[in-house]
């Protein structure tokens, strides 16, 4: 109910006594605090250049601790089975040289440890991803990413403490430190509102680029953090292991100093002024701020699941393409294990293999940096692709990628045969960026970071299930011997192939390129026949 005016003749006196100078608002409370309450002009290319250095740091850290990590993980396994089975092998230092470390009980110990470790780490994000999607849509972006941040830390320090006791504890206890992610979301709520933020400040026509500018930054960390970090394991795995303890706490502060992109996603300038025009002002902010706050759990008490992911629903093609990205962190887990793999079938140690890590990332490089850029002006100019059309063929193309690239790689009898597979696989890496590029395209901008937050849900399944199937995988390949040893990647090749099917099913309708969504929160909701326009 709208509050009577006490004194209409006063403030229409004020209405008729204005000049330039005094304006035509009255100088009341809340109406006088609203132009200090404005939100500064922010720079787009300052928070994309922040988010992109923040990204930088903390997967430099990450990257520095994974491989020494692994290796901690490797040396108490092999200690306890040698202390039970041959303690005659266990030297002066009461540790096993690791190349007595390379027997079939202590690898697949290993990725078993580091695949239910993805599992456990993945809970937090498929709970919480909807709800943090809800809050960074309704309070803003910045407490969220900068929670998870934080948590994201915290586990990583406890890890590290229970490495260092392993030999006292069960090393077992790191699956424990997932508890930690509840108060943040984990890895995957970190990502979703990255890219929800880069959507609120880039340009539809220039998502794609940005995503894969995000990407390549991972891509340079991924180039430059291994060999530092095998370097280092030469020395001490306790050196990379706190320099990347160290480095993923900077990026919280950075956080804390990135600008609140929830307001940049509309222009909600004229919608305050036609408010303030047509009503008189509240009695206060305290009390606007409760109404708002009642009518929020009003409305989510009556429909919390449609507000949050009905939208996915209203087109036939969300659900299927989302689902994708399901294989999408099921590839990153055979990544993961890429490095214990490659250790075990050829022979190197850990931080040999490290290298490796070195050989995609630079072609990711290349990747990201030249030639998807390339052939996107290419498709767009020269083939006259609109912007969808180009990622979606793009997306297609990569898969097929990862397809031939996994299967060359599960079967190559040599390293220098794994590396060639590898750069084939690598060159497909880009899909994922590509495609979420493709399907922000098809939803209203009002639901950008429920969409991402639901992709993480289905990121974090495909991890949950991958760490513990592809080690599992890795496990049977081992007792097999042979070729079967590529056992997870041929099951990750057989995946991407049924991903690729379902991508040429998938067409571009008319009014995706006109940019017609329907708003968010729908009432009438009517389907147009749209024409398909795709090549």
């Amino acid at each position: 109910m709208t509050p009577s005016n006490p004194k209409p003749a006063d403030n229409e006196n004020d209405a008729n006594n204005a000049t330039e100078q005094t304006g035509l608002l009255p100088e009341t409370g809340y109406i006088r605090d609203l132009p200090q309450k404005r939100k500064k002009p922010v720079n787009h290319n300052t928070v994309a250049l922040m988010l992109v250095l923040a990204t930088i740091i903390l997967g430099a850290g990450d990257l520095l601790t994974q491989s020494p990590q692994t290796r901690i993980f490797e040396a108490i396994i092999c200690r306890r089975y040698f202390k039970k089975h041959d303690p005659s092998v266990i030297g002066q230092n009461d540790w096993v040289p690791e190349r007595l470390c390379k027997i079939e009980p202590v690898e697949s110990g290993v990725a078993l440890l580091i695949g239910w470790q993805s599992f456990f780490d993945s809970i937090p994000s498929l709970i919480l991803a909807v709800p943090y999607g809800w809050i960074a849509d309704r309070y803003g972006r910045k407490p969220v990413i900068v929670m998870a941040l934080i948590s994201f830390w915290w586990k990583a320090a406890l890890t590290m403490v229970i490495c260092f006791f392993g030999r006292t504890i069960p090393i077992q206890l790191v699956w424990a430190t997932s508890v930690v992610l509840i108060f943040g979301g984990g890895p995957g709520v970190t990502i979703a509102v990255a890219y929800t933020m880069l959507s609120d400040i880039i340009p539809e026509a220039e998502r794609s680029t940005m995503f894969l500018r995000l990407g390549s930054a991972t891509m340079i960390t991924s180039f430059i953090a291994p060999p530092v970090s095998a370097v280092l394991m030469k020395r001490s795995v306790w050196i990379p292991m706190l320099l990347g303890l160290a480095l993923q706490l900077i990026p919280i502060p950075l956080s804390l100093a990135i600008p609140e992109t929830l307001h940049l996603r509309k222009s909600d300038d004229s919608i305050d002024n036609d408010a303030l025009e047509e009503n008189p002002p509240l009695p206060s902010p305290v009390a606007a701020e409760t109404m708002r706050i009642q009518e929020t759990i009003f409305r989510n008490i009556l429909s919390p699941v449609k507000d949050s992911v009905g939208f996915i629903f209203e087109d036939s093609r969300l659900l299927p393409l989302i689902s994708t990205f399901f294989t999408h962190m099921l590839l990153m887990s055979g990544t993961q294990l890429m490095t214990l793999y490659v250790s075990k079938r050829y022979h190197w140690s850990i931080s040999n293999a490290t290298f490796l890590a070195s050989v995609r990332a630079g072609v990711n490089i290349i990747v990201f940096l030249a030639l998807l850029p390339a052939l996107s002006a290419l498709l767009i100019r020269r083939c006259g692709f609109t912007g969808l059309q180009k990622d979606l063929w793009l997306t297609r193309i990569s898969c097929i990628l990862v397809v031939v690239g996994y299967a060359f790689f599960g079967l190559a009898p040599s390293i220098s045969w794994a590396v060639l597979a590898m750069t084939i696989f690598t060159f497909g890496n880009g899909h994922s960026y590509l495609m979420r590029s493709f399907i922000s395209s098809l939803v209203h901008q009002d639901v950008l970071a429920r969409l991402f937050m639901v992709i993480s849900m289905v990121d974090t399944l495909g991890m949950m299930a991958g760490g513990p199937l592809l080690a599992g995988l890795f496990q049977e390949g081992l007792q097999l011997g042979g070729l079967w040893v590529g056992l997870p990647y041929y099951f990750i090749a057989l995946l991407f192939v049924l991903v690729t099917v379902l991508l040429f099913i998938v067409s571009i309708r008319a009014s995706d390129e006109k940019g017609e969504h329907s708003p968010v929160p729908q009432e009438d909701s009517t389907e147009a026949s749209d024409g398909e326009v795709e090549r």
